[in-house]
This record gives structure tokens, sequence and C-alpha cells, in this order.
């Protein structure tokens, strides 16, 4: 099992992170790699729409406000090659600051390049940073 993980301490309140970060649907809102996000019907699977016209889709496994966390899984076919793919986002309150950390467990499909796909999935979630940092203070 491979994993990714992403974390950083940004100078706002763990809420107003939430508000932001927390709704399934808001991912095109702190993400750079995210042109548009649309959401079905029932709320549980996001459609990812990419710069370059591609998209993907996510289905939401838990959603808990009050934790300030929520975990997902790819949903249909991807371009990654992965499989047993499980995400979580989590806003954790510092004091007047959050951490915000998010996180995946997958394995990667055989025959895939191990070493190159771990970096690739690990470059998306690192670009996020600098649009937090912009947006929270970092």
């Amino acid at each position: 099992m491979a994993n990714v993980r992403m974390q950083i301490a940004l100078n706002t309140p763990a809420d107003q992170v939430w508000a932001v970060c927390g709704p399934f649907q808001n991912l095109s809102e702190w993400h750079p790699m995210i042109s548009r996000c649309d959401l079905s019907e029932d709320g549980k699977v996001r459609t990812l729409h990419l710069p370059d016209g591609s998209t993907g889709e996510e289905r939401l496994l838990t959603h808990d406000d009050a934790a300030m966390q929520y975990r997902y899984t790819l949903h249909g076919k991807s371009t990654m090659p992965v499989e047993n793919y499980t995400s979580i986002v989590t806003v954790s309150p510092f004091g007047e600051r959050c951490l915000f950390t998010w996180e995946a467990d997958f394995n990667v499909v055989k025959g895939a390049p191990e070493a190159q796909v771990v970096p690739m999935i690990q470059r998306i979630y690192d670009a996020a940073i600098p649009g937090l940092k912009q947006r929270f203070g970092g």
C-alpha cells in the first residue's frame, strides 16, 4: 500500500478554513489544478474538470463537519494507475491557526512504475499548498 500526504499549518482558524475546504464540491475553490467541480444530485459524487478538458470522478464516503474531516474514493474510470484509493481531508484546530492535512492510501496497479506513480500523486497534493497559503496565510 502506497501513501501520499500533504500537511500545512495555516494562519486562519480551523472553522474558517473548513467553511471553504470542507464542502465536498468546493475542491476548485482551493486547488489550482481543478477548474470546476460539479456535484451529483445526491451529493455523493463530484466531477472534477481540469484545465486541459479532462474530467475525473470521486465518491464521498464520509463527511463529518464536527470533526472537520471527509473521506472519499475514486469513482468510475481513472487516468491514475491506482486501485483501492482512499483519501482524507482534515482541518484540525491549532490555537488561532489550523493544520490542514490531505492524505491518500492506494495500491499502484500491477505493472505501473510505483517510483513514478507515487511522486505524481504527491505533486497533485502539493500543488494545493501555494493557493492555501495565499488564501489562508501559511
